[in-house]
């Protein structure tokens, strides 16, 4: 998850930005970069991005789910027509061993009767 934060007052290392090569190297530049945060109002775009970051993971998160859960459904549906399919070989099989179903009958010539 992608979460904005202001830059700390001390980086890892000295070189981690332009900006550190100017602010950290005198202590007076740190009170205008504070002053510049101010005018610029940093902490609230950084707050209203991460809120709207918030929003945007919670609307793929939902979007994901919904793929999940059809990708699912059309697998279920796949199975059943596979168990109806095979219900349907099976009686037909069944009728073949019993003599329900075959050329006599279909046929409507005398089987072992006649």
């Amino acid at each position: 998850m992608l979460n904005l934060e202001p830059p700390s007052p001390t980086p890892a290392t000295p070189f981690d930005s332009l900006w550190s090569l100017f602010c950290w190297r005198a202590p007076w530049r740190w009170d205008l970069y504070d002053a510049i945060c101010e005018y610029l109002e940093v902490d609230t775009r950084l707050e209203t991005l991460n809120a709207r970051f918030e929003v945007l993971q919670a609307t793929l998160d939902v979007l994901r789910d919904h793929q999940n859960n059809e990708h699912s459904s059309r697998l279920e549906w796949v199975v059943i027509v596979l168990i109806f399919i095979e219900l349907v070989i099976g009686i037909v099989e069944i009728g073949g061993i019993m003599g329900w179903i075959g050329k006599e009958n279909v046929m409507g010539g005398g089987g072992a009767g006649s």
